[in-house]
């Protein structure tokens, strides 16, 4: 897989802590075999990514976003932009979300407390 996660030609790679390697390493090899890189990282932390990216010469060939603004416009689209739509959209993706800690990570407490209100 050419990111954390891959998408047609795009490679997605989601990290907390933005750091050299994933532009210097993993973004230059995905350029070098034809996909497209996008970084996400927490809001807080895109200028940082951005600076980054920038100092790796990638600025112009790799999009940096925060992760909430991804996933809030995913989840926005998905539902068609309807209001009771994108809450059973975000109710399926804090359940998978949830099912992947499960299998996936031996610290439980990740997971989050679906409100009632979804």
């Amino acid at each position: 897989m050419a990111g954390d996660y891959q998408v047609g030609d795009t490679a997605i790679h989601v990290t907390m802590s933005p750091g050299e390697k994933v532009f210097k390493e993993r973004c230059a090899h995905n350029l070098k075999q034809g996909f497209r890189p996008r970084v996400l990282v927490p809001e807080g932390a895109v200028a940082a990514a951005s600076q980054i990216a920038r100092l790796s010469g990638l600025h112009r060939h790799v999009a940096v976003q925060s992760i909430e603004d991804f996933v809030g416009t995913n989840i926005e689209e998905v539902a068609g932009f309807s209001k009771v739509e994108i809450k059973a959209q975000l109710r399926r993706l804090l359940e998978f979300y949830n099912e992947r800690i499960e299998v996936a990570e031996a610290d439980k407490s990740l997971k989050i407390e679906i409100p009632a209100n979804l």
